[in-house]
């Protein structure tokens, strides 16, 4: 099993990807493409379900680093 510091980088790393994704359907909507919203909303649910799990993770990595 990963340690959670992997974990958390893994969960950066993933951030990273979809704040581009994101970037990238925004840059395509003020081209005038509004087929994008719906994937922009998903995304940013996405980005919001992966904060959560960082959040959760870095909770855990601090709480194990209090009982050390």
């Amino acid at each position: 099993m990963k340690s959670l510091h992997q974990q958390i980088k893994y969960i950066e790393y993933e951030i990273g990807k979809y704040e581009t994704a994101y970037k990238i359907n925004e840059k395509k909507l003020h081209e005038g493409d509004s087929s994008v919203i719906l994937v922009m909303a998903l995304i940013q649910d996405t980005l919001q379900y992966l904060n959560s799990i960082k959040v959760s993770l870095s909770t855990l990595k601090y709480t194990d680093n209090d009982g050390a």
